[in-house]
């Protein structure tokens, strides 16, 4: 355990912080930190790739799903940030992933480039979660400052407790 997550252990403890689902997503959760600009193909290829491993899922579904999601209507939910999410087969699947792009990800259908992704993949039984971990997003994306944060970050770890360490309400019923 590095020194920064033995900090931000103590700082929860401290603040008296109750771990909640999203917490424990967040804790475990796979993080891209993408280099040069890309496309939200080549990022929707990666992410898919993690995501079959992680839900036990087929790749190129996922990919797929990703595509017809983002045709259907953009992810894109403020310049720069974009929440792209898919339902996957099965029961009591849910999984998210973080993607940090300095340099930008070109959507389609959104003229800014995009620096902030959460990925969220769940099957249809989790739609309620699904709903509560947007909230979630968005009680972290209000900090004061968060976009600056996020791209100033030193590593993946880094990200990881901007969003433990943010302020929101934690559901301890999860």
């Amino acid at each position: 355990m590095t020194l920064e997550n033995e900090l931000r252990d103590i700082l929860l403890e401290r603040d008296n912080v109750a771990e909640d689902r999203f917490d424990r997503l967040i804790r475990d959760c796979h993080i891209l930190d993408v280099e040069g600009r890309k496309s939200d193909q080549d990022i929707f290829r990666n992410v898919s790739a993690i995501l079959a491993e992680q839900l036990g899922r087929d790749e190129y579904v996922l990919f797929e799903k990703f595509l017809h999601r983002e045709a259907e209507g953009g992810t894109v939910v403020q310049p720069g940030f974009a929440i792209p999410h898919i339902v996957v087969e099965g029961e009591h699947k849910f999984d998210v992933l973080l993607v940090r792009a300095r340099d930008g990800i070109d959507f389609l259908h959104a003229p800014d480039p995009v620096r902030i992704m959460f990925v969220l993949a769940g099957s249809k039984d989790e739609r309620n979660y699904h709903l509560r971990a947007l909230m979630a997003i968005a009680q972290v994306a209000q900090e004061k400052d968060f976009e600056k944060q996020w791209l100033a970050a030193r590593d993946t770890e880094a990200i990881r407790n901007l969003i433990l360490l943010a302020t929101r309400k934690r559901d301890t019923r999860s």
